[in-house]
């Protein structure tokens, strides 16, 4: 094993500065995308430099320590691929492709998990092929930042925060084909109402969703609606209706908000693997901003969770992060392999 795991020292570095960084980077800001990203390399580097000065047996119980930590990426998406609950063939689609992707992961982790149990008949394979390293090695390292993601939007609901708010801002979503609210908006909705209750100083909620075509009405006025009926005083709902995406919605709040004034500590509530990226909008803006997450249903999980990792890396600036993450990974694999 001690040709795999390459040189002790080189590995105690990588696990002290990937430990470094994240604790830096946790005092910085608890609420990083980064942090998770750390705090996996952190985890990794540490099962690896274990398995390297152990004998045999717990050098592979590492390893499969760390390919059950890895395979949580995949069982999450091959759930709600396999959910006998997912109904409509959109959604099917999605669920599908989700499973794929899955799939995918699932068996390039297992590849990877009998290349280094078993070293030697493991390099034979894979120095036929050149190019099937480099397609796995990207596979394992997408498989990562899925990981870091699903680990901080989990985070960020655990994190501690305060009850005083001045507003909450409730991000929409597209209204069903009959001008109803969808299971996922209502569990937005319902969240605001248990941090509305949970809140001291009775905060202002905006209800933020313009009407899109083929809509019989806003979907703020509708939101406004529900929060109503069930328990929200009509003057504490303010309705944002020219939005069109979750990026307006912040923006357009954001001017209600600087009108009516006194808006210093606001909360966004939106679906829990949007936390991040809604927030993020927010803070661009310069405001005091927490995101806090509604459940998402399982057999909805996979399909949110592909769609906001995807919005999250479609910036340049976080395009470029993980192209240089996955170039690093890149020259690592050389320097093991030649």
């Amino acid at each position: 094993m001690s040709f795999i795991w390459g040189s002790l020292r080189w590995l105690v570095a990588i696990t002290v500065v990937c430990w470094a960084i994240f604790i830096i980077s946790m005092i910085i800001d608890r609420r990083r995308y980064q942090n998770a990203i750390y705090f996996s390399a952190g985890v990794i580097s540490l099962l690896i430099t274990i398995g390297s000065v152990t004998g045999k047996v717990l050098s592979s119980i590492c390893l499969i320590l760390l390919f059950v930590l890895l395979a949580t990426v995949p069982r999450v998406l091959m759930a709600s691929g396999l959910s006998k609950e997912t109904r409509g063939t959109k959604k099917t689609a999605k669920n599908f492709l989700a499973l794929v992707v899955g799939v995918v992961i699932l068996i390039v982790e297992v590849i990877a998990l009998i290349f280094f149990l078993t070293v030697d008949v493991g390099f034979k394979i894979y120095k036929v092929s050149y190019v099937l390293m480099f397609l796995g090695v990207t596979i394992l390292y997408g498989s990562l930042l899925l990981l870091a993601f699903m680990l901080l939007s989990y985070v960020l609901q655990k994190l501690p925060k305060r009850t005083d708010f001045d507003y909450i801002i409730v991000d929409g979503d597209h209204l069903l084909s009959d001008g109803s609210l969808s299971d996922s908006q209502k569990k937005i909705l319902d969240k605001t109402i248990s941090v509305y209750h949970a809140d001291p100083s009775a905060p202002t909620i905006i209800a933020s969703g313009g009407r899109m075509k083929g809509d019989i009405m806003a979907e703020g006025e509708i939101m406004k609606r529900y929060l109503t009926e069930h328990s929200i005083p009509a003057d504490k709902v303010e309705t944002e209706l020219l939005s069109s995406n979750d990026k307006e919605n912040v923006e357009y709040s954001k001017q209600i908000i600087d009108k009516k004034g006194d808006g210093n500590y606001i909360a966004l509530v939106t679906d829990a693997y949007s936390v991040y990226r809604n927030a993020s909008y927010g803070k661009e803006l310069g405001m005091d901003i927490v995101g806090i997450g509604a459940p998402v249903k399982k057999e909805d999980r996979a399909v949110r969770i592909l769609s906001e990792f995807v919005q999250v890396f479609s910036t340049p600036k976080r395009a470029a992060f993980a192209v240089a993450g996955w170039a690093v990974s890149a020259v690592l694999l050389l320097l093991v392999v030649l």
